[in-house]
């Protein structure tokens, strides 16, 4: 799959959603991920014992499954996201399960699933994540499940569980 070439707008546009931190700084900065659903004492977080490989939502604490960073792809305005709990050779991304797309930590490389768009929502203050292989239609989501939740890629709209925020780890 050919990416469009990139600009310096949509450069801007990524370091703008990480805040006060440049792009260029964030790539190698750890950080934390949370919905605007779960607020700010829920992270995306890796979990499942030994594989290293499951996503979830956590309660925030110091957990290595919770610090996360951007690595630039040299595609556009995507990045990969890698996790320190999980090592530099896993990164996000997508698994298909049926007609679902999941996210899970696979094994780095140049896989369509693991290149991520942080696409700016409309307040300004949140960022949708989308990725290629997903397409532009489709959003990082948290569906709840009584107490526990579940993250999915689901059709995008202006829904609490596909707004995210980051801070600094």
């Amino acid at each position: 799959m050919r990416f469009p070439t990139p600009n310096i707008a949509s450069l801007l546009l990524i370091a703008l959603w990480l805040g006060p931190t440049s792009y260029a700084m964030a790539k190698s900065k750890e950080l934390r991920f949370y919905a605007v659903m779960t607020g700010a004492n829920v992270c995306l977080d890796i979990f499942g014992g030994e594989d290293r490989r499951t996503p979830t939502m956590a309660e925030c604490g110091d957990f290595s499954g919770q610090a996360w960073w951007l690595v630039d792809t040299n595609e556009a305005s995507h990045v990969k996201l890698k996790n320190s709990y999980s090592g530099t050779t896993l990164c996000l991304d997508i698994s298909t399960v049926g007609k679902s797309h999941v996210p899970i930590m696979a094994e780095c490389g140049h896989y369509s699933g693991q290149y991520w768009k942080l696409e700016a929502n409309t307040t300004g203050k949140d960022f949708k994540l989308k990725n290629t292989f997903s397409g532009d239609a489709l959003c990082l989501d948290i569906i709840k499940l009584g107490k526990s939740s579940q993250l999915v890629m689901a059709p995008c709209k202006q829904l609490t569980g596909q707004m995210w925020r980051n801070a600094p780890y």
